[in-house]
């Protein structure tokens, strides 16, 4: 978290900075305001709720990985003996395969990465 906060530091700062051209400033600009705007979300690690974004946007897999350590710590802490994790481990695998499908299906998107000469 640290390396990623400089960075996130450096990118809504300096980041404008480091380029240069006739159209350096207005696509830097967006991202960095994307930055100064969003940094707490970045921090929380909740940026990967956060759609279009311009700051960032590879770092969504970082905020997953974390969220999804944070409840799997929290099942393993909840789930104590052996009995309830043979019960609860297998139950939140079928939920985790399905939420997948299920969002796709219900907000209407492409199940497939399309790509379009556009």
């Amino acid at each position: 978290m640290p390396a990623y906060a400089i960075l996130l530091g450096v990118k809504a700062t300096w980041f404008r900075r480091f380029g240069s051209g006739p159209f350096w400033q207005t696509i830097s600009m967006e991202s960095v305001n994307d930055c100064r705007r969003n940094w707490w979300r970045h921090m929380l690690f909740l940026n990967n709720f956060t759609y279009n974004s311009k700051c960032f946007g590879h770092s969504w897999y970082i905020a997953a990985d974390t969220q999804l350590y944070m409840l799997c710590l929290l099942i393993c802490v909840i789930a104590k003996t052996d009995s309830i994790r043979r019960k609860v481990l297998p139950l939140v695998y079928i939920i985790g395969i399905m939420i997948p499908p299920a969002v796709i299906y219900f907000l209407d998107l492409e199940g497939r990465f399309i790509v379009s000469p556009e």
